[in-house]
């Protein structure tokens, strides 16, 4: 049995120009991603042309979205070397990461989480340059 990399990476706000350094580089180079639907085009189009992509999610109940990509990782480490597993928010905020740590962890995979970028830090962020900016004009 061959043994991949999981990489969980939060793909923040859908812009490409707000995923983390380290999220970009792994899109550009990976095997296979395995893909929220609410991931933006935008973001899916700086993936490695080379790579797998399979969309997961949506209509399924969250049993059969679990069930949908824990079968997928299975079937992708025979081939793989990494894998990215992408969300439309921050991995760690959802729930569902810690169910497929803990499968990836039972099957021998090794696993690395990519925080994204969230709504509220970029907001914070811009709020105060707002305020930088008026104090100095003043």
């Amino acid at each position: 049995m061959n043994t991949a990399k999981v990489y969980l990476v939060g793909a923040g706000l859908g812009d490409p120009d707000l995923l983390t350094r380290a999220a970009d580089r792994l899109l550009r180079s990976v095997d296979a991603v395995i893909y929220d639907r609410r991931i933006s085009p935008q973001i899916l189009a700086i993936t490695n042309p080379s790579a797998r992509c399979f969309p997961v999610g949506s209509e399924s109940s969250d049993e059969e979205h679990h069930a949908e990509i824990c079968s997928r990782y299975l079937r992708l480490r025979e081939t793989c070397a990494t894998i990215v597993r992408l969300t439309a928010s921050d991995p760690l905020i959802e729930g569902e990461a810690n169910e497929e740590m803990e499968f990836l962890s039972r099957h021998g995979f090794e696993i690395e989480v990519i925080p994204g970028v969230l709504a509220e830090t970029v907001y914070e962020c811009r709020a105060a340059v707002r305020e930088a900016r008026k104090s100095v004009a003043r």
